[in-house]
């Protein structure tokens, strides 16, 4: 199923016409400025050229859509090339230096390319497994006659190349939901097992959210839903799903955006499924939730879950009075409940130049803090485009510490430029990966790194233990330090009055990795489990808290 066959159904505004340019002309990133390490929210210049990276390793279309980091800091790129602008498309999976050049010992020279039925394939997901083989998943078109749209998977060694241990020589396709289906988003499970989303079309001609599971040598799983495979309908004309999330417990959620009947506007729309793919009817209404912005359109093209299981959703919000796509979030509580701390009443709005702007993706920094990446017009006839990157805080406000109170753009130099990904290295930095656009059939892969700025954080894991009545435990706080902090990070023990908990020394100084707390559990402790909350503090008064959980018995 591709964008185009979604407006036969549904007419769109130039808020409709700017998400259908944005999606299917797939993603890239945002202004350039140098700076230090200290300095939040300017281009890398130790990465590319001055932060910048342009891929085309041939004419036609190369075209990059996800992005993911190995362990070594090595950088994957998954998404497309139509093979000088041939009707065909192809796979591509690239992967890059940590300084941006391209790693010709990956693949063929740094890149690998795979083929389904000889049509038209799509990436638009990528992940590592936790043995460093890459999963790469998108949309793969039949073959002629009676092509239609259908879920591809494609795993590859470390090297790049096709594992034929995987499905079928390295391959799997799923076509069995519906007329068309188009694959939006991947994740791996933390028992290996591979979880796709997006959205299929009826026989009736209805759209509706699509996942399937499978197991680590590429069948399905017989234990999820349907033989594998999961449908969720909303009570609407139809649903299109984009982002998937994982929770910790193993809940899935799948985000879009409904198609109603009455007002003819779009929404968000979010589902969570159990485990073995049935609704959680403890969330939202029955498992599902959708969410209105001004009355008009909105949707939800990417979600994350929050260490503290809130959970995020971004994509684009409209208003009436100027027709034109602002960014819009939605944060909600475990329950699916709109998060009343988040933005005004759960929901967050962003404008850049008051022409239309629409999020890709999601990363959110270990100090809770929220980066946002996608693309923004330049002008309402959608003649040019950058990609951006925005960072708030936790509560939903800009970051004024960030580019320019919280936002900036970068334009390569093409006509369209739009970041489709947006990932945190271990050293905090943040990386985009899209695409740049000279025009409809000629594209280059790009992507930026960014300096996040000195920061710390505060991890614990496992962040929940059981320990005994009259025994005693040492607890040791990670501190992170990312975007070349090296300052003192003060942490301050629980407060544990009531509790008949002891915890020692009161707070530590600390310039390394770790901060070693030690706890008395009395005899007198209550049963059950006891929520205690760390604080640490730099020298600038920046503050982040650590929640443990005690489970007592």
């Amino acid at each position: 199923m591709t964008l185009q066959k979604q407006t036969k159904t549904a007419a769109l505004s130039l808020v409709g016409f700017f998400l259908l340019f944005s999606l299917a002309f797939i993603q890239t990133v945002g202004s350039y400025s140098q700076g230090t390490i200290e300095s939040a929210g300017v281009l890398d210049d130790t990465f590319g050229n001055k932060g910048m990276v342009i891929t085309r390793l041939s004419d036609g279309s190369w075209v990059g859509r996800g992005l993911a980091i190995q362990s070594d800091g090595k950088l994957l790129v998954a998404g497309y090339t139509n093979h000088n602008i041939s009707i065909r498309s192809d796979f591509v999976l690239l992967r890059y230096n940590t300084d941006g050049s391209v790693d010709t010992g990956f693949g063929e020279n740094g890149k690998t390319l795979t083929d389904f039925f000889g049509s038209r394939d799509a990436a638009s997901s990528l992940a590592v497994q936790s043995d460093g083989r890459i999963l790469v998943a998108g949309t793969a078109s039949t073959a002629l006659p009676g092509s239609h749209s259908v879920f591809a998977l494609a795993r590859y060694d470390a090297n790049g190349r096709l594992d034929s241990s995987f499905g079928s020589g390295g391959k799997v396709v799923t076509d069995s939901f519906g007329n068309d289906e188009e694959l939006n988003d991947m994740k791996i499970q933390r028992d290996g097992k591979v979880v796709l989303a997006g959205y299929s079309l009826s026989a009736g001609g209805e759209y509706n959210f699509a996942l399937a599971r499978y197991s680590g040598d590429g069948s399905l799983d017989g234990g999820f839903g349907d033989g594998g495979k999961v449908i969720v309908r909303f009570a609407e004309a139809g649903s299109i799903a984009y982002g998937l999330a994982i929770q910790p417990d193993g809940k899935i959620i799948i985000a879009g955006h409904t198609l109603p009947v009455k007002s003819g506007f779009r929404n968000f729309a979010m589902a969570r499924l159990n485990t073995d793919g049935s609704l959680d009817v403890n969330f939202g209404e029955n498992g599902r939730i959708t969410t209105d912005f001004f009355g008009y359109y909105s949707g939800a093209i990417t979600v994350a879950v929050q260490r503290d299981g809130r959970i995020l959703l971004a994509g684009w919000a409209t208003t009436r009075n100027t027709n034109n796509n602002e960014i819009g979030l939605a944060r909600y509580l475990a329950d699916g409940s709109l998060d009343s701390s988040f933005g005004t009443g759960g929901r967050v709005v962003t404008d850049f130049y008051g022409y239309p702007e629409l999020a890709t993706s999601i990363a959110i920094q270990p100090d809770d803090r929220i980066v946002v990446s996608g693309m923004v017009l330049h002008s309402p006839s959608v003649e040019t485009s950058d990609a951006f990157v925005v960072r708030y805080n936790s509560d939903g406000s800009l970051d004024s510490t960030f580019g320019e109170q919280g936002k900036l753009t970068t334009d390569f130099g093409t006509r369209w430029d739009v970041a489709s990904a947006v990932a945190l290295q271990a050293d905090g930095k943040i990386v985009t990966a899209g695409t740049g656009y000279y025009g409809f059939n000629l594209a280059d892969i790009e992507l930026a790194r960014y300096n996040p700025g000195p920061y710390f954080a505060l991890s614990l894991t496992p962040s929940v233990l059981t320990v005994d009545r009259g025994t005693r435990i040492k607890v040791s706080v990670n501190v992170i330090r990312a975007g070349g902090f090296t300052g003192a990070v003060t942490v301050v023990a629980p407060d544990t009055s009531g509790s008949e908990i002891k915890v020692s020394p009161e707070a530590i100084v600390s310039t390394g990795e770790r901060a070693t707390f030690r706890f008395k559990i009395k005899s007198s402790a209550k049963a059950g489990p006891v929520e205690l909350t760390f604080i640490g503090k730099d020298d600038s008064g920046r503050k982040h808290l650590l929640t443990i959980t005690l489970i007592v018995r």
